[in-house]
Parts: C-alpha cells; sequence; structure tokens
C-alpha cells in the first residue's frame, strides 16, 4: 500500500504537480529560512523530551547563530511567563500512520501534551514565522494530526495549537514577545467527518498518482496539473522556469537535475 505523507497530501490539494516534482520525484528548492525551521525544531525537540540530542558539526554557522538565539529566547520566555504551566509531554516527534481510501496516511507530529486546564489533549505544531500568522479553524495538516492522533488510540482530544516563533537574530533592535500561541478547539464529531474527507482526498490522490505511474507521462500527465502562475504560492520554487518548461515542452529535467537538490539520489 502506497505511503502518503500529510505534508505531501496537503501540497497536492493546492498544486499536484507541486507535490509530485517534491514527494515523487524528490526534488527541493533549499532556502535559509527552511534550514532555520529545521534546527529550531530539533532544538525544540530535545528541550521537550530531553531525548533528541542535535549535532551541530554540519550546521551552517548563519543557522546556527540565529536558530540558538531564536531557541534560547524561547526558552526565557516560555518559562519565565510560565507558558508550560499545567501542561504534560505526552509525544514529541512521534509519527502515526493510519489506512485511508487505500493508502497509508503518514504524518510526524511535532508535540503532544495534556493540558490540566483545558483537561484534554491538545496538537501542537511548532512554526518558525516572519510574522505572526494565525491558522484556520480547520488547518488541514494539524487536523489531518489530531485524527490520526486519535486513530492511534490517543483520546480526549481538545484542541490544536500553533507554537509560532518569531525568526530573527534577537539583536537589540528586536522587540519580544517572540512567541504566540493560538489554538482552536477540536470535537469528536469534527474528527469524524475529518477522516470521511481525508477518504475521499486520498483515493482521488491515489487514482491520479498512479494513472501518471502507468502512462510512463510522470510529471507531465494532464491530471497532474499546475494550478495556475496567478494562484502560485510565493514560496513554490517551480513557479517560474520549472512550471513554464514543463508546459512548453522544455528540458525541464536539466532544470532539476543542475538548481535543484534530490532527497531520492
Amino acid at each position: 500500500m502506497r505511503t502518503v505523507r500529510v505534508s505531501e497530501l496537503k501540497r497536492w490539494l493546492k498544486c499536484r504537480r507541486s507535490a509530485h516534482l517534491t514527494y515523487q520525484l524528490g526534488y527541493y528548492g533549499s532556502g535559509i529560512e527552511a534550514e532555520i525551521g529545521t534546527y529550531v525544531h530539533a532544538l525544540l525537540a530535545e528541550y521537550y523530551s530531553g531525548s533528541f540530542p542535535f549535532h551541530t558539526e554540519e550546521v551552517n554557522p548563519e543557522v546556527l547563530a540565529t536558530g540558538d538565539a531564536m531557541f534560547n529566547t524561547y526558552v526565557v520566555e516560555v518559562e519565565g511567563e510560565g507558558l508550560d504551566l499545567g501542561q504534560r509531554t505526552m509525544h514529541v516527534e512521534s509519527r502515526f500512520e493510519a489506512e485511508v481510501g487505500g493508502v497509508t496516511l503518514s504524518g510526524g507530529v511535532d508535540h503532544i501534551y495534556h493540558d490540566e486546564i483545558l483537561n484534554g489533549v491538545v496538537i501542537r505544531d511548532h512554526k518558525t514565522v516572519g510574522r505572526w500568522a494565525p491558522p484556520a479553524q480547520r488547518d488541514y495538516q494539524l487536523m489531518t494530526y489530531a485524527w490520526l492522533a486519535r486513530e492511534n488510540g490517543i483520546e480526549d482530544i481538545v484542541a490544536f495549537e500553533h507554537n509560532q516563533i518569531k525568526r530573527n537574530k534577537r539583536t537589540p533592535a528586536a522587540k519580544g514577545p517572540f512567541i504566540t500561541r493560538f489554538q482552536h478547539p477540536i470535537r469528536d464529531t469534527t474528527l469524524d467527518k475529518w477522516g470521511q474527507m481525508l477518504s475521499y482526498q486520498a483515493i482521488e490522490y491515489r487514482n491520479v498518482t498512479d494513472a501518471a505511474e502507468q502512462t510512463g507521462m510522470g510529471v507531465e500527465h494532464p491530471q497532474l496539473y499546475a494550478i495556475g502562475a496567478n494562484d502560485c504560492e510565493f514560496s513554490c520554487s517551480f513557479k517560474d522556469e520549472v512550471c513554464g518548461m514543463i508546459d512548453e515542452g522544455g528540458d525541464y529535467q536539466d532544470v532539476l537535475k543542475t538548481e535543484f537538490a534530490n532527497v531520492l539520489e
């Protein structure tokens, strides 16, 4: 059975072509912001569990400096203001899987804790951001994480939470607070309906991806269409040259090989 990551299905719903290039073919753009986010996530995992020693030998010095500054001020702010009081960590960087719509859906959850005040379980996602960005009440990634957690026996889920950390070097000119948390309640009935929706989405994903592979057309298959330049995400690495060359019959494969890292090679 095909294993599909939550981030892949989320990307596929926004742009099928981008998802295929990234998750099926393995091409990723690089960027300092993504590296900082990965590093800070590793430090937070170590902070909340104590069992994730992170080796910094190969970390970009700029990433190291900014990430360490962000993490150190995070600890000061959390502990100084008691932001985590009454919270008991249950899982850190845990991966949950469940079968839905003919695929195995897989998601890595940053942090799950029990909150004494809410008297229930909260699904937390760490985000490094340039500015505060409140999540939607039905944030796709966190709702899906909550559904996966419940499918794996975690009960009494009452909320999901974006734990947002400002991404800057913490210079004297940088003003706090550097953390904000956005939380939305979750009900079991909502998760029931969410699972039904995931089933239909997974079925469509599986059918289209299988068709693209069986015909040998890959990313050029018409059902793996891009959403269109006017609606492309600014952060998409493929939106300019690569997408244009695919549509125009150009040698996009050479561009991918020379300008993008490939995690499958």
